[in-house]
């Protein structure tokens, strides 16, 4: 306590008391004094409306297709009838 040595035996005493006060009046605070705020809430309500989320994010730049796939026919022609919808599980 070389800080304290500096100081007269009253001064000694009084920081020491007042460091001892301020730390008990803080661990009295927050361990055992109760709320004075009490439990009075208010809550905000809203109607939930159905709707889209859309994210958009604006850039300047290139982009490239992770995946990319180039298709190739041996034969050429158009297609007569679609079996299929979109979305439909089909097998291999």
């Amino acid at each position: 306590m070389k800080f304290l040595s500096s100081f007269s035996p009253f001064v000694q005493k009084a920081i020491i008391g007042t460091v001892i006060v301020s730390l008990s009046y803080g661990g009295y605070t927050v361990f055992f004094k109760k709320s004075t705020t009490g439990t009075n809430y208010t809550a905000i309500t809203t109607t939930v409306k159905k709707g889209n989320i859309e994210n958009s994010v604006q850039v300047i730049g290139t982009s490239a297709l992770v995946y990319e796939q180039k298709m190739q026919f041996s034969q050429g022609g158009k297609v007569a009838k679609i079996f299929f919808k979109e979305g439909d599980r089909v097998k291999q």
